[in-house]
């Protein structure tokens, strides 16, 4: 009979009173994600229960949690263990335990395990009529023959999905890690209630509630629901996220690697962009065997990274998520363009052409040759990244950017002379278009010496043209130099003249004019500048004199006039500052 379907249309408890009903026998296979529960059905009652192949019934941990034998009991028992008997035999025949308390205990054991299925919300169930598989149920459940009514447990397993309502209310993730409040202590064991002891015993501040649950072999729902009373009544406290990165880096150095991956899962799902959890969180899942984990980290640090704008840093995240996932063509890109942009040209060069590569192996020419031709044009052409676009354009049926880009090649190795590697690129083009009369034409001309020839004609004639330049510009610069000397030995005369008749204004006009004009750059035209210097400094102390004799005279405010005159000319700054100590005498007498 072909029985299955999805949790989401059709009810666990549902399907459970199907198989009651039909008094069916066979296996029922539920699976959510990675879960995989096996329940065995006889004549529509619980037999057994799985979590798969080669899983064990945790008997120990249940008979001691039960009262059923003491733990250092339980530990000669477990010593006396040997080959195929099974534990229920050794401790009925050693006397600490009844064959009806053994099944009783792994009834409660099968039945929580079941009241957790409940609360899946979504999976799929297949139910296989028949003997159950060799190798499914472990042979103490086997052994135990258990008859579980299964109107029994969806009553039970309902009371607690209502339970399990109010736990989550106040439990948050199955990743938190909580300790206990030392000013609490007393309150939080004040009930008396074993169940609370065992369960804090476990509280030690590196567990998470999943490894409470692991280690304690309490049962999810028994220590969940200690927990969640503990909460509400504030004896319990989270460890903050500086404390889970403390402990997960102990959990690391001690070689507790699930315990740190855990706690630092839960530390990111608290501090998303915290970039430190990240990478440690990288290399505690590569200690795991998780390389795309560790990768998928890398990459996450590497983009809060460049948010923060730190770029190198990014870069290299980058590098270590490519290692780990050589094939990721996208952490190789994104690589590139960060290495080009804190200036490693030499790295970013070989990751691009590592990059290209993996392209080229699987086919993505587009995004290979889009990658080489940002390589050339951003870091320059180098044989390497040429000779593999080449290969690209090839491959995409791109000839005439294959043989431009060799021609270019040949092209730069005729301008330095090296003709051999000239000729080798050329035969590169024939071998893509045998048809290229120009190549076929430059191999003739190098090997015949004409091109030598014809460069040399050049070169010798570049050299002509450039000392032909040379010297008429000597030439003329000379005619200029020697007219310009003319030209001022015949204006010297018309300036005394002008000096002489007391007009300076015009002496200097007339030399302004001379060193504005088209002398202005000859040494005849700078002169004219230091002449103008003199000329200025001796009108200056001209007026000084004269200021000097007017003060002498009592003309008190004609010296004062001449004074300012002075000060107004821009002269050295030793005399303009004993005519303004003038000036303030002056007006201080005043």
């Amino acid at each position: 009979m072909a029985f299955q379907g999805e949790l989401g249309n059709i009810n666990l408890g549902s399907v459970f009173q199907n198989l009651s009903q039909n008094r069916l026998t066979g296996t029922l296979r539920l699976r959510n994600g990675k879960l995989v529960r096996h329940i065995y059905f006889r004549d529509g009652q619980i037999n057994m229960f799985s979590e798969g192949e080669d899983s064990r019934t945790p008997l120990a941990g249940l008979l001691v949690r039960l009262g059923v034998v003491e733990e250092d009991e339980m530990a000669k028992a477990m010593k006396k263990k040997r080959g195929r008997a099974s534990l229920s035999q050794v401790l009925s025949k050693m006397g600490l335990a009844k064959e009806t308390e053994i099944q009783q205990a792994i009834r409660t054991f099968v039945l929580e395990e079941i009241y957790d299925l409940f609360t899946w919300e979504e999976g799929a169930f297949e139910f296989d009529e028949g003997t159950a598989a060799t190798g499914v149920f472990d042979t103490e459940i086997v052994a135990a023959d258990l008859s579980i009514d299964v109107n029994e447990a969806i009553l039970e397993a309902a009371r607690r999905v209502d339970e399990w309502e109010r736990i989550n209310r106040h439990l948050g993730s199955k990743k938190d890690i909580y300790i206990l409040r030392k000013e609490r202590e007393e309150d939080a064991r004040a009930s008396g209630d074993p169940m609370v002891e065992k369960v804090l015993g476990y509280l030690d501040g590196r567990r998470t509630v999943e490894a409470v649950i692991r280690d304690s072999e309490l049962g999810s729902y028994n220590v969940c629901r200690v927990l969640a009373e503990l909460i509400a009544q504030r004896h319990l406290r989270q460890l903050s996220m500086a404390e889970l990165q403390k402990e997960a880096k102990s959990a690391t150095k001690e070689g507790r690697y699930d315990d740190a991956d855990a706690l630092l899962d839960r530390a990111l799902e608290i501090e998303h962009g915290n970039v430190e959890a990240r990478r440690l969180s990288a290399e505690v899942k590569e200690k795991l065997n998780n390389r795309e984990g560790a990768a998928q980290q890398y990459k996450l640090a590497a983009s809060l990274l460049v948010e923060a704008g730190d770029a190198a840093k990014a870069a290299d995240c980058l590098r270590e998520a490519v290692r780990l996932q050589p094939q990721d063509l996208t952490a190789r890109e994104r690589l590139y363009h960060l290495l080009k942009e804190v200036s490693r040209g030499k790295q970013a060069r070989q990751v691009a052409l590592e990059a290209a590569g993996f392209c080229i192996k699987m086919g993505v020419h587009d995004r290979a040759a889009k990658l080489l031709e940002d390589a050339v044009e951003s870091l320059g052409a180098d044989e390497e990244t040429e000779k593999m676009l080449v290969e690209v354009y090839v491959a995409q049926g791109r000839m005439e950017k294959a043989i431009a880009i060799y021609k270019q090649r040949a092209e730069t190795a005729i301008e330095k002379g090296d003709y051999p590697t000239a000729v080798r690129t050329y035969e590169e083009v024939l071998k893509l278009n045998p048809a290229d009369e120009e190549a076929r034409q430059k191999i003739s001309e190098i090997n015949s010496g004409a091109l030598e020839r014809r460069r040399r004609r050049r070169k010798y004639m570049f050299r002509g043209v450039a000392l032909t330049i040379i010297v008429v510009v000597a030439i003329a610069w000379q005619v200029m130099e020697t007219m310009g000397r003319r030209a001022l030995g015949e204006l010297v005369p018309k300036v005394e003249q002008e000096i002489l008749a007391g007009n300076y204004a015009g002496a200097r006009d007339i030399l302004l004019t001379f060193g504005s004009g088209r002398f202005g750059w000859t040494r005849a035209g700078r002169h004219t500048k230091s002449i103008l210097r003199v000329m200025q400094m001796m009108r200056a102390y001209e007026n000084y004199r004269q200021g000097e004799e007017y003060l002498k005279g009592g003309r008190t405010d004609l010296a004062v006039q001449k004074f300012r005159e002075v000060c107004s000319m821009g002269c050295p700054a030793d005399f303009q500052e004993k005519v303004e100590k003038k000036l303030s005498d002056i007006e201080k007498e005043r």
